[in-house]
């Protein structure tokens, strides 16, 4: 009959470095567990919960990822594409979403039946919290930039994590304009430097 079976091959790893090891294989196992319980969850959910089991495994983050992201922290949380920037910024939410919510969310994420948004959109409601997907983005894109949990009740930053995320454009002088796009679900971080408090900005 069928069976749930996980294979390991070691190479090129080497046995002298069991944390990326362990990483390999509570990584892959949390996807073999989501399949097992939500085998149509969206690809950032299932690589960020991933992510997110290599590091409960090993206590290490995954600095390739994150880094990556740091570099590139406009691309799309959504929509995944298998770059290292997408495992970056998928794992960020997922431990964004542990440490301002609990682990039991994260596992109840995975029970539920409907996918990406909207399954984390389902679970919120029936924990019985007020927050949605979008709320809980626009906190979490905050927090990875100022890093900054001594106010706003910790929702602008990480508990042991303190990220440095290119800015797309700083300005100095005004009145100025630019332009430009971004991915959905991605962020452009652009500063505003030796500005007044009166600084007025304008969307077109």
């Amino acid at each position: 009959g069928d069976m749930e079976l996980l294979y390991i091959d070691t190479n090129p790893q080497s046995l002298g470095e069991p944390d990326e090891v362990n990483e390999t294989i509570a990584h892959e196992l949390s996807h073999l567990l989501m399949f097992s319980q939500d085998p149509r969850e969206a690809a950032f959910v299932d690589e960020g919960v991933a992510d997110y089991a290599g590091y409960l495994a090993t206590e290490q983050f995954p600095w390739s990822h994150i880094h990556a992201f740091e570099a590139q922290p406009d691309v799309s949380l959504t929509q995944f594409n298998d770059g290292l920037a997408s495992y970056g910024a998928s794992f960020l939410y997922v431990l964004y979403l542990n440490e301002q919510f609990g682990t039991d969310l994260i596992g109840d994420v995975m029970r539920n039946p409907k996918a990406g948004i909207e399954g984390v959109n389902a679970t919120l409601k029936t924990r019985g919290h007020s927050q949605t997907f979008d709320s809980i983005y626009a906190d979490h894109k905050v927090a990875n930039f100022i890093s900054d949990r001594t106010f706003a009740d910790g929702r602008f930053g990480y508990e042991r994590l303190r990220l440095n995320p290119a800015t797309t454009a700083t300005y100095r002088t005004y009145p100025t304009q630019g332009s430009g796009g971004v991915s959905a679900y991605g962020t452009d971080y652009i500063e505003f430097k030796q500005a007044t408090a009166d600084l007025q900005l304008t969307f077109t």
